[in-house]
């Protein structure tokens, strides 16, 4: 079969300026990525065990079910060649699937496909990205757990053991475990660990280090950052049910799948989103009694991926200061 393939992927983490690095990404030149981003081919057109199909999503908020074949996304290699063949002729190609990180499974199924490619990882305070990852989905009717300590408790309980991983705030969070997953299948060099926190505060130098690892010729003005995918909740409840019915599965949505193109589906999702948002605020900020806890619960898992990089995560020990967050990336 041929066709093209991506020699890069960003694979996470969720609600780490994924999204952002994505679009500043797509504006250069050499560099195509297809307009659907989280295609996660990796994690849906193998029989492996655990895979998007099998995992349960809170579409409705409250009961979480099997995801099965909803949503968007490739199931077939085909398909995936497809999203890259208006592209075939850049020379470099890539997507972004944040669920490709913690999978058990993607990492191996990416190096038996795509054994050269490079990998682009951004990683966050995993306690600021429980939080806000937490509020996405709150924010989109999504969660079930009214608090965010509800949704701690919940998950510690495992009774979010067999859930999709944007739902799994802690274990998402253990980015040493999955991270030794590529370490062991793909030479260190091919994989870039970026900080969410130098995208945040320094985007260009960020994005001049990005165009190196992937070969691309550094513009001349990077362009400047941008904000995409920010957490806003809204209390009105007719604003409600539009932001949820434009990311949610139900009828509207298999509506919109019988009568209009995939790319023209998200566009207008996308636009609602922005209309509802701007009557929105963003989310209050975490409570100081549930941060303590899970700094507490990441204090391991952060020395052991401090060891394994070779670098300090000190900073993400210590409390978060109060600031305007930006939520970019999922």
């Amino acid at each position: 079969m041929t066709g093209a393939l991506p020699n890069f992927l960003i694979i996470g983490a969720q609600k780490a300026g994924t999204t952002t690095l994505y679009h500043l990404l797509r504006r250069h030149p050499a560099i195509f990525m297809p307009s659907m981003k989280e295609p996660g081919f990796f994690i849906r057109g193998f029989p492996d065990p655990i895979r998007f199909q099998t995992l349960l999503r809170p579409d409705d908020g409250r009961t979480a079910r099997p995801v099965g074949s909803r949503g968007g996304g490739c199931y077939t290699l085909e398909d995936y060649r497809a999203l890259f063949d208006p592209g075939a002729a850049a020379p470099i190609r890539g997507e972004a699937s944040t669920p490709y990180l913690p999978s058990p499974y993607a990492a191996r199924r990416i190096a038996e496909l795509l054994p050269d490619a490079r990998l682009i990882v951004v990683l966050r305070d995993p306690v600021e990205r429980a939080f806000s990852a937490y509020n996405y989905n709150l924010s989109r009717g999504m969660e079930p757990a009214r608090t965010f300590e509800d949704a701690m408790a919940s998950e510690l309980r495992g009774e979010r053991d067999d859930w999709v991983y944007g739902w799994r705030y802690l274990y998402t969070g253990r980015y040493a475990e999955h991270l030794q997953r590529y370490f062991d299948l793909f030479p260190r060099e091919h994989v870039a660990v970026l900080r969410f926190e130098e995208l945040r505060d320094n985007a260009r130098g960020l994005l001049a280090h990005v165009y190196q690892f992937l070969g691309a010729q550094l513009l001349a003005t990077p362009a400047n950052r941008v904000d995409e995918n920010r957490t806003i909740l809204v209390t009105n409840p007719v604003l409600q049910f539009a932001k949820a019915a434009a990311t949610r599965s139900g009828p509207l949505k298999r509506i919109a799948r019988g009568v209009a193109p995939r790319g023209l589906r998200g566009h207008v999702g996308r636009r609602i989103l922005r209309m509802v948002d701007r009557f929105g605020d963003r989310p209050a900020p975490m409570p100081a009694s549930i941060e303590i806890e899970l700094r507490a619960y990441f204090q391991g898992p952060n020395r052991e991926l401090a060891g394994l990089l070779e670098t300090d995560l000190g900073d993400w020990d210590r409390p978060t200061e109060k600031r305007d967050e930006s939520d970019s990336g999922d």
